[in-house]
């Protein structure tokens, strides 16, 4: 499913910290000092590399990541045609 999404490489814990982290600062809900707590971090300077300047977002990955998790799940689908079989 991930070959299907476009992802290249191995997704890691990390991979999740940091999309994590980047919309937290990208919801504009969130400072960068409380951010900085949440991530553990001692300096500013490295929580800053979640914050865009941009004020244009780019949600291509988002919308794939949205599209995985609101999937039904193989298992869900193969539960209900075995269902429709025994009917």
């Amino acid at each position: 499913m991930l070959e299907m999404a476009g992802f290249t490489r191995r997704t890691v814990f990390h991979d999740l910290r940091h999309t994590h982290a980047t919309w937290l600062a990208r919801s504009h809900k969130v400072d960068i000092e409380r951010l900085r707590e949440r991530m553990g971090h001692r300096s500013i300077l490295t929580t800053q590399q979640y914050i865009s300047a941009s004020t244009v977002l780019d949600t291509t990955a988002a919308d794939v990541m949205e599209e995985i998790l609101s999937a039904t799940p193989r298992r869900e689908v193969r539960a209900r045609r075995r269902a429709i079989r025994a009917v």
